[in-house]
């Protein structure tokens, strides 16, 4: 099972048949590290996430105990469909999509237009985010908000959780059965919720 805290969803894609969402498929399957445009974002994250190594433990310090912010999860648990609405200025399949948004702007709309959370893409090379859009939706929105990156280390959501995020992306393809486990138990530590995505069986 799970550690609470963790909020699962799917990715279908156009072969997958067996759509499961618990971590143990990952494991019985045989995990292989993904390649592809998967493989290089998530190589480049384990780049951003060895340069974050000296301000580690001071990130650490910095988020235990420390304000929590809103829940994703009792957000999302409202008795009728609700919705993460997202920021993203690109992506590395469709290129530039909005790249000269305001942030704030655009979390206002989705705040009145009903959103129940709002995601934010902070990966900067291939879509264009930045830790910057995401600390100002923080301050001007009343949502919780979830840090969509590619997040491979524990030291990314010690940074995940300083800059105000409710909750962050952990990609289940990304990094082996036993580091997924690791991340999820992490973030229960700082009182920072995951949304896990699973794709397939592998």
């Amino acid at each position: 099972m799970a550690p609470a805290g963790t909020i699962f969803g799917t990715e279908h894609l156009p072969n997958s048949k067996d759509i499961r969402t618990i971590p143990e498929t990952q494991g019985k399957s045989g995990w292989i590290p993904p390649g592809g445009t998967l493989g290089e974002l998530v190589e480049a994250a384990e780049r951003r996430s060895e340069a974050l190594g000296p301000v580690g433990r001071e990130l650490e310090k910095r988020v235990k105990g420390g304000e929590v912010g809103r829940s994703l999860e009792s957000s999302l648990r409202g008795p009728s469909v609700s919705l993460i609405a997202e920021i993203k200025r690109a992506s590395p399949s469709r290129g530039p999509i909005s790249v000269n948004l305001d942030p704030v702007t655009q979390a206002s709309s989705y705040e009145q237009g009903g959103a129940a959370a709002i995601s934010v893409l902070t990966e900067r090379d291939r879509f264009g985010g930045s830790n910057e859009d995401l600390e100002a939706v923080v301050a001007a929105s009343g949502l919780p908000v979830l840090r969509k990156d590619f997040h491979v280390a524990a030291v990314q959501l010690y940074e995940a959780r300083s800059l105000g995020a409710s909750a962050a992306l952990v990609i289940a393809r990304a990094v082996s059965p036993a580091r997924f486990m690791l991340l999820v138990q992490t973030a229960q530590q700082i009182d920072l919720e995951v949304l896990a995505e699973v794709r397939d069986l592998r």
